[in-house]
């Protein structure tokens, strides 16, 4: 009795074994629905979780699949699917299995393993597998049921199999994945909805992008110093971009989209047409290396001020704002606003696609207008790392069929005015840490200079340092009304120039207006040598003098400032060789000047002694002179 119960146990786990999906050394071990494994010595029963959850990625034709929404494939259309593993993971064993929901549709030919991956997939609606040693073991799979699995148990990083279907259906398709440790196991389902492809040019694409594997978070993105989409770190002295123009204006190699544009060699933008109804922009942007991609609506071709889908393998993709060229301009929308449709960032032998829907109107958004002129930017990095782009560049394209036979001017992102913003700088320092103190050495060493020539001196270093403050401002003004994004008098550094240059005003006007001095009365004294200074002379040089000598000092810092904001702009330190002429300009006059005096104090002190000698001596004759008189 004890041997028949047994065998009746063993004949009860058999029947149950036909119910779970098997993890075999060579294919699955059944071709059953679900996601449940017989439990083993080598693998739990329980999926660790679904695909999207660990680091593998599945996708259609290069589009990630979504497993919360039907995937829109074309109809008498061969689709390959391809299911990988990122970060150099592996995996061993896997089932992909599709079948009809309700039974109405004869799936059992829909899925089958690519005529190049023979030697990792096998099967169709059956095949042999090896089960507890016992080889050959058949498996089929139910009527109108058709799957893929694995050859061998060998590491693998990514397998295919194609996808094909002559009428309109609703399918499912079930995907188990082993992990390389025989134990951990992910399964995911995916409905795929066949549908024939509409002709209308403002279709939807033949397979609807599906959303990202990795969504954004509203938690903001922690960047570090290198990392922010910047204009090129070698930008050129004009400010006419350099023109490529496409020969592609509408062709397309991706049976998606129908139109591309090559933005170079190595990345091309596809689309589709819109029109006055479209609501939507189905888009996709193709690097044939490896590395992050973004894509942005802008006003004038810059990055600042525009907005930016941005999609890199270790953060997803997500809608951005583009506020200034450091990383703490590159800010991560919020989730209300995270409104991409079938965003997804795919990366592998062929290159890397970032591929989205994007509404033509958004609040608080840069339209994209179906059937005018838009301009867009584009940048690529050479890594999954947001940092300094690689590449980058804009172009102006209008999305309509009726434009369709337009050449597209595809152009470099412009400089942003780089170099007028170092000259702004370079102005500013000589004004301020050259000509200025140069002025007040010579107000200092006025006992040095012959006649009145620290006067003239004075003045005029103060007249050059005060024209190039104020070309220095207009310049600034100037860049801030033509950069767009830029915003007049906002920042430390703004504020603090306004305030430096209105001081600067008056003190100057402090100078014209000084109290006059009085002049020597006497027809003896044609060198307009002071007398005695009126008290109001005496307190207006007081102020005058001091306030000066803190407006340079403030000056100074203010500049220093000028460093810091354009490394918030540029990620650069191109500007600290204007705070280094500045300071060392400074320092020299300084030390200079400070040693004149000294030097010219060395020779009073001096002077007087002598002329002090000269007295006693005279004084000496006249008591003598006067005792000789006497004794006469």
């Amino acid at each position: 009795m004890k041997f028949v119960g047994a065998a009746a146990l063993c004949s009860l786990l058999l029947q149950q074994a036909t119910m779970y999906v098997h993890a075999t050394t060579s294919g699955s071990g059944s071709c059953h629905a679900g996601s449940k494994i017989i439990p083993s010595s080598y693998h739990g029963s329980d999926p660790a979780g679904d695909i999207a959850s660990s680091n593998m990625a599945v996708t259609i034709n290069g589009i990630a699949l979504n497993s919360a929404a039907p995937n829109s494939l074309a109809t008498s259309t061969t689709h390959t699917l391809t299911v990988s593993s990122s970060n150099g993971g592996t995996f061993r064993g896997f089932l992909i299995r599709v079948s009809s929901p309700n039974g109405s549709v004869d799936a059992s030919t829909v899925i089958s393993p690519t005529s190049n991956d023979d030697n990792v997939s096998k099967g169709g609606t059956s095949w042999d597998a090896t089960i507890m040693g016992n080889s050959q073991v058949p498996i089929s799979c139910a009527a109108g049921v058709s799957a893929v699995t694995h050859v061998d148990i060998n590491t693998k990083s990514e397998v295919q199999a194609e996808l094909v279907l002559d009428l309109d259906a609703a399918l499912d398709l079930e995907i188990t994945v082993m992990t390389d440790t025989g134990f951990t196991y992910y399964y995911s389902k995916y409905t795929l909805q066949f549908e024939t492809p509409n002709t209308d040019p403002t279709s939807t694409p033949s397979a609807m992008p599906t959303t990202v594997t990795k969504p954004p978070t509203a938690a903001p993105v922690t960047l570090t110093p290198t990392t922010s989409i910047k204009p090129s770190p070698n930008p050129t002295t004009t400010f006419q971009p350099s023109v490529f123009v496409s020969t592609s204006a509408c062709q397309s190699s991706d049976p998606m989209y129908q139109c591309s544009v090559a933005l170079n060699d190595d990345v091309t933008f596809f689309y589709n047409f819109t029109d006055a109804d479209s609501t939507l922009l189905h888009a996709r942007l193709h690097y044939t290396g490896q590395g992050y991609l973004a894509w942005g609506v802008s006003k004038n071709g810059y990055m600042v001020g525009s907005q930016a889908v941005v999609g890199t393998s270790n953060e997803g993709v997500g809608k951005y704002d583009l506020t200034r060229y450091s990383s703490s301009g590159v800010q991560l929308m919020d989730l209300s606003r995270q409104t991409l449709q079938g965003a997804s960032i795919m990366q592998g032998s062929e290159g890397s696609t970032l591929t989205f829907s994007k509404l033509l109107n958004e609040e608080d958004e840069i339209p994209i207008d179906p059937i005018g002129e838009n301009t867009f930017i584009w940048a690529r990095g050479s890594g999954n790392n947001l940092a300094f782009h690689a590449q980058e560049g804009s172009f102006k394209i209008n999305l309509s069929l009726e434009a369709a036979s337009e050449e597209v001017e595809v152009l470099d992102i412009g400089s942003d005015h780089q170099n007028l913003w170092l000259l702004h700088g370079w102005l500013m320092a000589t004004a301020w840490c050259l000509a200025i103190p140069i002025a007040i050495a010579a107000s200092l060493l006025r006992d040095v200079l012959s006649d009145n020539k620290w006067f003239a001196l004075h003045r005029g270093m103060n007249t050059v340092g005060s024209l190039l403050a104020f070309a220095g401002l207009g310049l600034a003004i100037y860049l801030t009304e033509d950069q767009e994004g830029l915003v007049h008098f906002d920042g430390t550094h703004q504020i603090l120039g306004i305030v430096v240059l209105s001081c600067m005003v008056v003190q100057a006007l402090g100078g014209i207006l000084r109290p006059a001095l009085p002049k020597q009365s006497n027809s003896n004294s044609n060198s307009g040598e002071v007398t005695d200074k009126t008290d109001t002379r005496t307190k207006w040089e007081f102020v005058h003098k001091r306030f000066g000598y803190v407006l340079v000092l403030f000056a100074a810092y203010v500049v220093l400032s000028g460093n810091f904001a354009y490394h918030n702009m540029y990620d650069e330190y191109d500007a600290m060789a204007v705070v280094i002429f500045g300071f060392v300009a400074l320092l020299v006059l300084g030390v200079g000047t400070l040693y004149l005096r000294w030097k010219q104090k060395q020779k009073q002190s001096s002077s007087s002694a002598d002329d002090g000698d000269d007295v006693v001596v005279q004084e000496v004759e006249d008591i003598l002179s006067r005792s000789r008189h006497g004794n006469n």
